[in-house]
């Protein structure tokens, strides 16, 4: 599959294979050393080219809403790098956080979806938790209470599962730097800030890294076991 650099600035779900390219000059402008481009089938990768100057990584996130989403899940794990689950419901997100094809459990509703139950999934499998930035922003813009989405982060810190940041841009759209985009789930989520610097280099790295090697056959992925024990 693929590798990325490590610790450098990356964003999982940039953008759709049909308009990642319109942006490529300002991630290049922010630092981006790696994207991804999200695809929902095979054909989409026909739209997806190498680039000099950024990684390219393919990606995929599958809505509980849809009909039959682990099937669709199953179709898409083949083709993508990284692939996420957006549940609805707990008993989805608990089925999601389970199975072994998923690497992350993205959140994008203000209702409390994830547990302490769904983290142990992730835990016992080295999954993620992912928090799609311009969801938040959102949300905070419509003045919806983010209250459980800071527990949901918290539960994940206390399990010392790694929490990813994506889709790193504004309400408009607006692609954020680094600093800016870190700093904005530090404010409006809480916890340790090194861990949300992490969250935007090291641990998307970890993530793909991840895939790759369960991809290769290797049945114990320690690669994440320091990040995981910070405190």
């Amino acid at each position: 599959m693929i590798s990325l650099p490590t610790n450098k600035f990356t964003d999982l779900k940039f953008s759709d294979a049909s308009s990642y390219r319109k942006d490529l000059d300002r991630a290049e402008m922010v630092g981006l050393a790696a994207i991804g481009v999200v695809i929902s089938s095979k054909e989409d990768l026909r739209n997806v080219s190498s680039h000099d100057e950024i990684r390219i990584i393919i990606t995929a996130e599958v809505d509980t809403s849809e009909g039959k989403w682990m099937q669709i899940a199953r179709k898409l794990r083949p083709i993508v790098d990284y692939l996420s689950v957006v549940p609805h419901s707990l008993t989805e997100c608990r089925e999601a956080s389970k199975a072994k094809i998923i690497d992350s459990i993205t959140i994008k509703t203000p209702e409390i979806i994830f547990d302490d139950v769904c983290a142990a999934y992730l835990e016992e499998k080295k999954g993620f938790l992912e928090i799609s930035l311009s969801d938040l922003l959102s949300m905070a813009e419509k003045g919806i209470h983010l209250g459980s989405i800071r527990k949901e982060v918290e539960i994940a810190f206390f399990r010392r599962i790694p929490v990813i940041v994506t889709r790193m841009r504004s309400p408009s759209g607006y692609i954020l730097d680094k600093i800016s985009s870190y700093s904005v789930a530090y404010s409006l989520l809480g916890g340790n800030v090194d861990r949300w610097i992490l969250s935007v280099s090291s641990y998307p790295y970890h993530a793909v890294e991840r895939r790759s090697l369960l991809d290769r056959g290797v049945k114990v992925v320690e690669a994440q076991d320091t990040d995981r024990s910070e405190g």
